[in-house]
């Protein structure tokens, strides 16, 4: 999480147990694939940015947010299909037809997400520009080398 989300996170209230699951490294690093040097340091202090850039499991933000609403305000098994925003409500549409009222909507959805897509519209996929596909698989520099 970036300092600026951190700010968020601390204002709704769920700061100190986000840090009781995620670690705050020094700095965010860019290294090159196969040996491992350091293209690019960006230190990260929170006495620069007045909040920690940490590093936390996607499910850990997820029950960090979940913690801080009532349980019966979350609903799941839910497809949305359209926002609106009425003054200070926003109105949900789902799928099934049914709709919920909220004061904020969060769009932790994913890097497919609905909610993007419904505010800004959908994104053409980078391949799709570029011509690449980018694959997400953890090797060693050893095992990179084969």
């Amino acid at each position: 999480m970036m300092p600026n989300s951190m700010k968020v996170l601390r204002r709704i209230g769920i700061e100190d147990r986000v840090r009781g699951t995620s670690f705050q490294p020094y700095s965010h690093l860019n290294r090159v694939w196969d040996t491992g040097e350091i293209l690019r340091e960006l230190p990260m202090p929170e006495s620069l940015f007045g909040a920690p850039y940490l590093c936390m499991h996607r499910g850990d933000l997820h029950e960090a947010l979940l913690a801080g609403v009532p349980a019966a305000s979350v609903h799941l098994q839910k497809k949305l299909a359209g926002i609106d925003e009425r003054g200070s409500q926003v109105r949900l549409s789902f799928e099934d037809g049914t709709s919920a009222h909220a004061d904020l909507l969060i769009g932790a959805d994913g890097v497919h997400s609905i909610v993007r897509d419904i505010i800004v519209g959908p994104d053409e996929p980078i391949h799709k520009l570029y011509g690449y596909d980018a694959w997400n698989v953890p090797l060693t520099s050893t095992e990179a080398r084969v």
